[in-house]
C-alpha cells in the first residue's frame, strides 16, 4: 500500500511539473507570432527587434548551468520552487514592462529562470522515475510541445482580434503574462508541501554500480549528441520562415508550418512515451536523425512545398532522438544528470546564437544561398545518428 501511495504521489507531482513547464513556456511560444506588431508597438528598428528576440539564449544557458550545479550540490526539490518563483516574477514584470529596455531585461530574466526550471524539473522527474527515464522525459516534452501548439494558435487568434479593433495590442501582449505569472505563484506552496512530504531521492550510483562521479568519453559523446540536436533544431526553427519567403520555396504560411512542426512533436513523443522503456532502445538513437535529416535535405533539393512538408515529416523522426539520448545520459550518471544537462543546455544556447549569426553572415556576404546554408542542420541531425551508432557499438546505449 505504501508503495502504491508513493507511486501515486510521484505521478501527481510529475503531472503538475509538466503542466507548469507548459505554462512557463508561454513567452518563447508567442513572441515570434507577434513579430511585426510587437516591433511597431515598441517602435524598434530591425536590429533592435532581432536583439529582443535573441536576448534569451545566453541568460537561458547561464540559468540552466547554475540550476544544474545547484541541484548537483543540493537537490532538485529545492531548485524547482526557486526557479518557479523566478519565472513567475519575470512574467509579472513582462506584464508591466512598457519600454524596450525593460522588455529586454525582463526577457533575459525570463529565459534565465525558465531554463533553470526546465533543467531542475527534468532532473526531478528522472529522480522520481529512475526506471522510466525515457518515458517520463518524453511525456514532459510532449506537454511542452502541446502547449506550444495551443499558445501559437491563441496568439494568432488574439492578433486577429487586434486587427479587427476588438482589443488593443497592449492588452493582448501584457495581460496573459500577468495571468500566467499568478498561476505559477499559486502553485509554489503545493510544490513545497509535496516535496516536504515525499522528497525526491536522487540516485547515487549508475545501473552498473559505478559512482555517479565517474566521467568517461561515452558521457561526453552523449552530451555532444544532445548539443548537435538542440543547436540544429532551434537554428532551423529560427530560419525556416525566411526560407519559406524565398522564391521557389513559397508554399504554406510559415506560422502554419511551425504549428504543424509542434504538433508532430506532440504525436511522435507521445508514441515514444507510451512504448515500454526498453522497446526499440537502440533504434531511437540510431535512426531518427538519419531519417529526419535525410528527409529535410531531400525536401530542400526538391524545392516548393516539398521543403515545408519535409520539415514537418523530418521533425516527426528527429524529435524522438532527444528524449532517447536524455535517457542514456540519465542512465550513465544519475546523480550528475541535472548538472550535465545544464552544461549541455548552456552550450546549445551558445551554439544556436553562434550558428544563427553565422547563417546570417553567410547569407549577407553572398557566400551561399539560404537553401544551401540550411542544409547544415540536416547534416547535424545525421551526425547525431552517427554518435548513436558509436554508443551502440560499444554497448553504451543502455
Amino acid at each position: 500500500m505504501k508503495k502504491l501511495l508513493s507511486r501515486k504521489n510521484g505521478l501527481d507531482m510529475a503531472a503538475v511539473l509538466i503542466l507548469l513547464l507548459g505554462l512557463a513556456s508561454y513567452c518563447c511560444s508567442v513572441l515570434p507570432v507577434f513579430r511585426s506588431v510587437l516591433r511597431d508597438y515598441l517602435a524598434l528598428n530591425e536590429a533592435q527587434f532581432g536583439f529582443l528576440l535573441s536576448i534569451g539564449a545566453v541568460p537561458g544557458a547561464l540559468g540552466a548551468l547554475l540550476a544544474g550545479l545547484w541541484a548537483r550540490r543540493s537537490s532538485t526539490k529545492r531548485v524547482v520552487p526557486a526557479a518557479l518563483l523566478s519565472v513567475a516574477l519575470s512574467l509579472l514584470g513582462l506584464g508591466l514592462a512598457r519600454t524596450y529596455a525593460t522588455m529586454v531585461f525582463m526577457l533575459a530574466w525570463n529565459s534565465f529562470s525558465y531554463q533553470a526550471l526546465v533543467v531542475s524539473a527534468q532532473g526531478h522527474l528522472v529522480a522520481m522515475f529512475p526506471g522510466n527515464r525515457r518515458q517520463v522525459l518524453a511525456w514532459q516534452l510532449v506537454g511542452t510541445s502541446a502547449f506550444g501548439v495551443f499558445f501559437t494558435l491563441v496568439a494568432e487568434k488574439m492578433l486577429t482580434q487586434v486587427s479587427n479593433g476588438a482589443v488593443p495590442f497592449p492588452s493582448v501582449l501584457h495581460l496573459p503574462f500577468i495571468g500566467i505569472g499568478i498561476c505559477l505563484l499559486v502553485a509554489i506552496p503545493w510544490i513545497l508541501r509535496r516535496n516536504s512530504l515525499a522528497p525526491a531521492k536522487t540516485p547515487t550510483a549508475t545501473t552498473s554500480g559505478q559512482t555517479a562521479r565517474t566521467w568517461n568519453p561515452w558521457i561526453a559523446l552523449t552530451m555532444a549528441a544532445l548539443f548537435l540536436h538542440g543547436t540544429a533544431d532551434s537554428t532551423l526553427f529560427i530560419w525556416l520562415p525566411r526560407l519559406l519567403e524565398q522564391e521557389g520555396y513559397q508554399s504554406f504560411k510559415p506560422g502554419y508550418v511551425l504549428s504543424a512542426y509542434a504538433l508532430v512533436y506532440v504525436g511522435s513523443r507521445a508514441i515514444l512515451a507510451m512504448l515500454p522503456e526498453k522497446t526499440l532502445q537502440r533504434s531511437f538513437i540510431l535512426l531518427p536523425g538519419l531519417l529526419g535529416g535525410g528527409l529535410w535535405l531531400l525536401g530542400l533539393s526538391l524545392r516548393g512545398s516539398w521543403a515545408a512538408t519535409a520539415y514537418v515529416a523530418g521533425a516527426f523522426f528527429w524529435s524522438c532522438e532527444f528524449p532517447a539520448f536524455l535517457a542514456v545520459l540519465g542512465n550513465q550518471t544519475p546523480r550528475s544528470f541535472p548538472a550535465l544537462l545544464a552544461i549541455t543546455t548552456m552550450f546549445s544556447g551558445l551554439g544556436v546564437t553562434g550558428l544563427s549569426t553565422l547563417f546570417g553572415w553567410l547569407w549577407d556576404c553572398g557566400a551561399l544561398p539560404l537553401p544551401a546554408i540550411l542544409a547544415f542542420p540536416g547534416v547535424m541531425f545525421a551526425a547525431v545518428s552517427l554518435i548513436g551508432g558509436i554508443l551502440v557499438a560499444h554497448g553504451q546505449e543502455k
